[in-house]
C-alpha cells in the first residue's frame, strides 16, 4: 500500500537495492497481471525482487531491517540508501544458500519478531542487532532446527497483536505479551499448533486492530477482511479458517491497509 509520490525501494535476492517512483508503475485493474519488474528497474536475468518498501522520505533517522531465510538479521540506517544508482546498490550481503525473506522499515526503538515455517517465533529488542553498513551480512536473529526456515518478520511493541496464517488458510491473532522478549539468537517459542490440515506458517506479523487485511493466494485469489474480525487465541493454537481456498491453492501473501493509508490514498 503506497501513495503515487512515494519511493519504492526494491530489494532483490542478490541483496541489491533499486528504487523507482510509485507513479512510474501503471495503474491496472484487479484482473491484470501487471508488467515485469524489469520494465522499471535493471534486473539481471537471475535476479528477483524479494521485498518492496515504500518511503516518502529517504533522509530520515529510521532503519531498514533485513531478515533472511536462514535466520540472519541486519539493520542499516535508511539514509544509507538515499543515493541509488541505475544498476542498484548493495543493501545486504546474501550468502550462497540463503535468501532474503523480508525488509522492514523501523524506527529503532521497537521489538523485532521473526517467525519460521515450522511454527516458532522469537522476539527481541531491535537494538540487539546493532546497526551495520550496507555490505554486511548481519547477525543471527533466530536459530533454526533441521528443515526449518524463516518465513516472515515484523516489528511491534507490548500492546500489539501478532497475526499468524498458515498455508491452508487457518489464522489467529495473539497478544505480543505472550511472546517473551529474549536475546536474539535463540530458538524462540511456539507460534502455532501445526498439522497436515494447517500446513506450515506463511504469514506471521504484527497488525493493528483497525487494519484491513488483504490476503492473497498463489492462484491469485484475494480476500479483504478487518483484522478485528480474526479471533484471538494463544500462541500454541492453530486458530480458525480465515481464507477459503480451492484444492491445491495456498496462501502466499498479505498487505495491511491502515486507516491512515486509506486517507492518504483518497
Amino acid at each position: 500500500v503506497t501513495s503515487t509520490k512515494s519511493y519504492l525501494l526494491c530489494i532483490t535476492n542478490k541483496g541489491q537495492l533499486y528504487w523507482t517512483k510509485a507513479y512510474e508503475i501503471p495503474v491496472s485493474g484487479r484482473y491484470s497481471k501487471g508488467k515485469p519488474f524489469v520494465n522499471f528497474i535493471d534486473l539481471d536475468d537471475d535476479e528477483h525482487v524479494r521485498s518492496v518498501v515504500p518511503c516518502d522520505d529517504l533522509e530520515s533517522d529510521d532503519y531498514l531491517a533485513f531478515v533472511s531465510r536462514n535466520g540472519y538479521v541486519k539493520r542499516t540506517r535508511l539514509d544509507a540508501f538515499s543515493n541509488p544508482r541505475r544498476g542498484g546498490i548493495r543493501a545486504v550481503k546474501v550468502e550462497e544458500g540463503d535468501d532474503l525473506v523480508r525488509v522492514i522499515r523501523t524506527s529503532g526503538d521497537l521489538d523485532l519478531l521473526i517467525a519460521t515455517a515450522n511454527g516458532n517465533a522469537i522476539r527481541f529488542d531491535e537494538t540487539d542487532a546493532r546497526a551495520m553498513g550496507r555490505t554486511a551480512r548481519g547477525v543471527i536473529g533466530i536459530k533454526l532446527r533441521d528443515d526449518d526456515h524463516v518465513v516472515d518478520a515484523s516489528t511491534g511493541s507490548e500492546d500489539d497483536r501478532m497475526l499468524v496464517v498458515t498455508e491452508t488458510g487457518y489464522g489467529k491473532r495473539t497478544d505480543i505479551n505472550q511472546y517473551s522478549r529474549i536475546n536474539r539468537g535463540g530458538y524462540g517459542v511456539k507460534n502455532a499448533d501445526l498439522s497436515d490440515d494447517t500446513g506450515s506458517v506463511v504469514i506471521s506479523r504484527v497488525v493493528d486492530d483497525d487494519d484491513e487485511l488483504i490476503l492473497i493466494s498463489r492462484e491469485g485469489m484475494v480476500i479483504r477482511v478487518d483484522a478485528s474480525e480474526i479471533s484471538k487465541y494463544g500462541r500454541a493454537t492453530r486458530g480458525v479458517t480465515v481464507m477459503e481456498l480451492k484444492e491445491g491453492d495456498v496462501v502466499k501473501g498479505i498487505a495491511e491497509v491502515s486507516p491512515n493509508d486509506l486517507e492518504e490514498s483518497e
